[in-house]
C-alpha cells in the first residue's frame, strides 16, 4: 500500500505481548519513510481500516518544505 502511494517506506516488528483467554496479544511496528503529506494521510486511513487489527500509537510527521514530510509512525497489530 505505501508503495502505491509514492511512499519512501520502511518497516519493522518489535516486542510482542502474549493474549490471555478474554484479552488479544499485541505485536508492536514502527513504520517511517518520507513523502507527500496527503499520501501519508491516505495510506494511514487505508492501513488503519484493513482485514488486520492495528492501531496507531504515534505518528510524528516533519517537513522542512512543506512538500515531503518525514514521517515516524508507532502502533501495535493485535493477535489472538
Amino acid at each position: 500500500m505505501a508503495r502505491q502511494a509514492g511512499l519512501d517506506f520502511n518497516f519493522g516488528f518489535g516486542g510482542t505481548v502474549a493474549g490471555a483467554t478474554s484479552t488479544p496479544g499485541t505485536v508492536a511496528f514502527s513504520m517511517s519513510g518520507k513523502g507527500p503529506a496527503l499520501a501519508w494521510t491516505e495510506f494511514l486511513k487505508a492501513f488503519e481500516s484493513g482485514a488486520n487489527a492495528v492501531s496507531v500509537d504515534t505518528a510524528r510527521m516533519l517537513s522542512n518544505d512543506g512538500k515531503s514530510y518525514d514521517v515516524t509512525v508507532n502502533g501495535k497489530a493485535f493477535t489472538q
